[in-house]
C-alpha cells in the first residue's frame, strides 16, 4: 500500500564527522520488536528521546542532539501496532555516503524497486521483498536563510504489509487522514501501478490480490478487468481468465494483445473452436506472427481438422526454428501423407541445426505435448511406419 509520507522538518540537521551508527539491517530487525525494547536498544547506541512532532509516530530518537537547540546528525521515528509485525520504522539523515550505504545493502539484501515518482520536488522510491517493504525519501531544507542555501535529506521508511491484511492497514491509514475519499482515490492509483509492475516482474499472485482489493471498493474499469484477467492466466487458471476477458471483449476486440491472451488462455483451457475465433483475428492483424500461425494450426490439429492445420503450420514455417519444421512433420504424419512427411524429417536432418538424437528427442516431446492435451492420434505408430529406425 503506498505510504503517502512527505519529509517532516522536525528539526534541522548538524553536520558531525561522527556518522550516525546503525545500519539498514538493524533498523529491519528492530522494527518488529516492542517500544520498551526499541528505547533500549537505541540509548545503548547513544539514541536519545526527544520531542514527538508527530501523532503519528509513538517515539522519536535522535543522534547527536546539540543541547541548545532542536539540531541533530540523524532522527529515529517509531511507530507501534498491536500486531508488532506492522511496526513502523524510520530514519532521517543528511549524509550522502551513509544513504549510498544503505541503498547498496536493501539491493544486496534482494529488495526489489518497484516504483518511484517525484511530488513537490521530492524523490520517492519504494523497495520489496516479500511483504517488506522500504520507502526512500529524498527532499531538501533550507540551512541559510539570506543565501537560500539547501541541504539534502533522506528518509528510509520500513514497514510490512501483508496482503491478507490491505484491508485492515487501508482502514487505519483513512482514519488518519481529514480527506477520506481523496487518499482513497491515491490508494487505488498505487494499487493501480503495482498490479501494473507485478505483471511485469511476473509476480501475478500478488497482482491478482491488489486486483481483487481494488474491487472490493469501487467497480472495476474496463483496465482493472483486463490486467485481473491477465494476473488469472499468469497463475494458469485459465478459465478464470476467460471469465474476465469475456466482460470486456466488447471494448478490446481489435486489440491485438488482448486477442492474443484470450486465445492462449482457451487453447490451454483446451476450448480448441473458441480459440480458432481469436486468433483468425490475430492473423487478419498487420501484427501476425509465426507464433500466431502454429497456435491456430495446433487448435485445428486438436479438432481432426488436419488440412487446416496443415496449411497454418507450412505458414509457421520458420528456417532459424527447428521446432516448427517439427510441427510440420507431425501434421504431415497424421494427415497420412507418408512421402512428404518423410521428406520433412530428411530436410530437418540435412539442416544440421541439430543431430539426429537431438531431433528424435524434439519429435518425442511434441508427441507428449500432445499427449499432455488428451489427445492421442497415434502420432508414434505413424512416425514409426514413415521414419525407418526411429
Amino acid at each position: 500500500m503506498k505510504k503517502i509520507i512527505v519529509i517532516v522538518l522536525i528539526a534541522f540537521f548538524v553536520t558531525n564527522s561522527s556518522a550516525q551508527n546503525l545500519t539498514i539491517d538493524q533498523l529491519i530487525q528492530i522494527r518488529t520488536k516492542s517500544i520498551s525494547q526499541i528505547e533500549e536498544f537505541l540509548t545503548s547506541k547513544n539514541w536519545e528521546i526527544t520531542t514527538n512532532t508527530s501523532s503519528n509516530w509513538s517515539l522519536s530518537f535522535s543522534y547527536l542532539k546539540q543541547l541548545d537547540n532542536d539540531k541533530a546528525q540523524a532522527f529515529i521515528m517509531f511507530k507501534e501496532n498491536e500486531n508488532k509485525n506492522l511496526n513502523e520504522i524510520a530514519i532521517l539523515l543528511s549524509q550522502v555516503t551513509k544513504y549510498n550505504t544503505y541503498i547498496n545493502r536493501v539491493k544486496e539484501l534482494g529488495f526489489k524497486l518497484i516504483n518511484s515518482e517525484t511530488n513537490n520536488g521530492e524523490l520517492t522510491k519504494l523497495y520489496k521483498k516479500g511483504d517488506t517493504y522500504i520507502q526512500i525519501n529524498t527532499g531538501t531544507i533550507e540551512i541559510d536563510n539570506v543565501f537560500k542555501a539547501s541541504k539534502a535529506i533522506y528518509k528510509f521508511l520500513i514497514y510490512f504489509t501483508p496482503t491478507e491484511v490491505i484491508n485492515e492497514v487501508e482502514e487505519e491509514y483513512e482514519k488518519e487522514n481529514n480527506n477520506i475519499e481523496t487518499e482513497k482515490e491515491e490508494t487505488i492509483e498505487w494499487y493501480r501501478s503495482l498490479i501494473e509492475k507485478s505483471i511485469e516482474i511476473g509476480n501475478y499472485k500478488d497482482g491478482l490480490t491488489l486486483a481483487e482489493a481494488i474491487e472490493s471498493r469501487i467497480s472495476p474499469t474496463w483496465n482493472d478487468t483486463y490486467n485481473k484477467g491477465i494476473c488469472y492466466y499468469g497463475i494458469d487458471d485459465f478459465q478464470k481468465a476467460i471469465d474476465e476477458f469475456k466482460k470486456i471483449e466488447s471494448k478490446y476486440k481489435n486489440d491485438y494483445t488482448f486477442n492474443s491472451y484470450f486465445a492462449s488462455a482457451l487453447l490451454f483451457n483446451k476450448s480448441f473452436t473458441e480459440s480458432i475465433k481469436y486468433y483468425s483475428r490475430l492473423i487478419n492483424s498487420k501484427k501476425v506472427t509465426k507464433e500466431d500461425y502454429s497456435n491456430i494450426a495446433f487448435c485445428y490439429l486438436c479438432i481432426n481438422q488436419f488440412d487446416q492445420s496443415l496449411f497454418y503450420y507450412k505458414k509457421a514455417l520458420s528456417e532459424n526454428k527447428i521446432i516448427s519444421h517439427i510441427d510440420y512433420l507431425t501434421i504431415l504424419s497424421l494427415s497420412g501423407k507418408k512421402d512428404l512427411a518423410l521428406n520433412q524429417y530428411n530436410k530437418i536432418l540435412s539442416s544440421k541445426s541439430e543431430d539426429k538424437k537431438s531431433i528424435d528427442e524434439l519429435i518425442k516431446n511434441k508427441i507428449k505435448s500432445l499427449d499432455d492435451f488428451g489427445i492421442n492420434h497415434n502420432l508414434l505408430d505413424n512416425l514409426l511406419k514413415i521414419i525407418p529406425k526411429f
